[in-house]
């Protein structure tokens, strides 16, 4: 499943895979079951600097959805990002993130 994450936060990368290093293809594994994969970012705008940064999420297990999403949104929440989960921007609200990923977990 891809997630798309735009940001103008200069180290949300970081934040994310908590380490400085990132080259594309690292892996983790934020909660049993559900592996994360970095897959680029593209920075964009000059006098407004902003990014895109692209994620590839396999999912092993229903059960970890609900884990990965508190999780997803801990990294979010009050950051100013906009998330968007197989092209469909989705509110940084943990239930309404869940939502979004079980509904694409099945399709």
């Amino acid at each position: 499943m891809r997630l798309e994450i735009e940001s103008g936060e200069r180290n949300l990368e970081s934040d994310l895979f908590d380490t400085k290093e990132l080259s594309r293809g690292k892996e983790i594994i934020p909660v049993e079951g559900v592996k994360v994969t970095y897959d680029g970012t593209l920075e964009r705008g000059v006098l407004e600097f902003s990014k895109v940064i692209y994620l590839m999420v396999d999912i092993a297990k229903e059960i970890s959805i609900g884990v990965f999403s508190a999780w997803l949104y801990d990294k979010l929440k009050g950051k100013n990002v906009k998330l968007k989960i197989k092209d469909e921007e989705v509110e940084i609200n943990k239930s309404k993130i869940e939502e979004k990923i079980r509904e694409k977990f099945k399709t």
